[in-house]
C-alpha cells in the first residue's frame, strides 16, 4: 500500500483526474450487483476525477446505503464530499434544492450518533437557503429537525413551540408524512 501510495503521488494531478475518470466509466459499464461497494466506489472516483455532478449524485446514494447499514460516521463523510461538489457547480436552483437535501441526509446521520451541534449546524446552514428559495416544505421539514433537536436536548419548551408550527402547516398543506 506504502509503495502504491507513493507511485500515485508521482503522478501529476491531471493524470491522476483522467484515471479515476476512466475508473468511474468502467465501473459505470458493471452491472449493480457485481461488485460490493461498487456506489461507493463510483463516488469516491467521481470525486478523485471532478466531476462534480456524478460525485453528488454517487456521494449520496452511498451515503443513504451507508446509513441503512448504520454506517453512519462514512455516511457523514461521504456526505461532507457531497456538500463539497455542490460548492463547486453553479448555484442554481436545482443544486441549491440538493444542498438542502444534503444537509437534511448530514442531520438524519448525525442524530443517531449523538452529534446534536452537527444536527443544529446543518439546519442553521440549509434553513436561510429554503427560505431564500421560498421552499416552504423543505424549510418546515428542517423546522421540525430542530423541534426534534431542542427535545433531545432537553429544551421542551421550545420543542413544543416549534413542534406546534411545524404541525399547523403540515395540516394546513395536508401533509401526512410531515404531520
Amino acid at each position: 500500500a506504502l509503495v502504491q501510495e507513493v507511485a500515485y503521488q508521482t503522478l501529476l494531478k491531471s493524470h491522476r483526474r483522467d484515471l479515476h475518470g476512466r475508473l468511474m466509466a468502467t465501473l459505470r459499464q458493471r452491472s449493480p450487483g457485481s461488485l460490493p461497494g461498487r456506489i461507493e466506489l463510483l463516488a469516491h472516483h467521481a470525486n478523485c476525477a471532478q466531476d462534480w455532478r456524478r460525485a453528488v449524485a454517487y456521494g449520496r446514494l452511498a451515503a443513504r446505503a451507508m446509513m441503512s447499514a448504520s454506517r453512519n460516521v462514512e455516511a457523514i463523510r461521504a456526505l461532507q464530499h457531497v456538500i463539497a461538489a455542490l460548492g463547486r457547480l453553479p448555484a442554481d436552483r436545482r443544486h441549491r434544492e440538493r444542498l438542502i437535501d444534503g444537509h437534511i441526509d448530514l442531520i438524519q446521520a448525525s442524530f443517531p450518533l449523538g452529534l446534536h451541534e452537527q444536527v443544529n449546524h446543518h439546519i442553521d446552514l440549509a434553513l436561510p437557503v429554503a427560505e431564500e428559495l421560498g421552499d416552504e416544505r423543505r424549510a418546515v421539514r428542517l423546522e421540525a429537525y430542530r423541534s426534534l433537536h431542542f427535545w433531545t436536548i432537553g429544551k421542551v419548551a421550545k420543542a413544543i413551540s416549534v413542534g406546534k408550527k411545524v404541525l399547523d402547516i403540515a395540516r394546513r398543506n395536508k401533509d401526512r408524512e410531515l404531520e
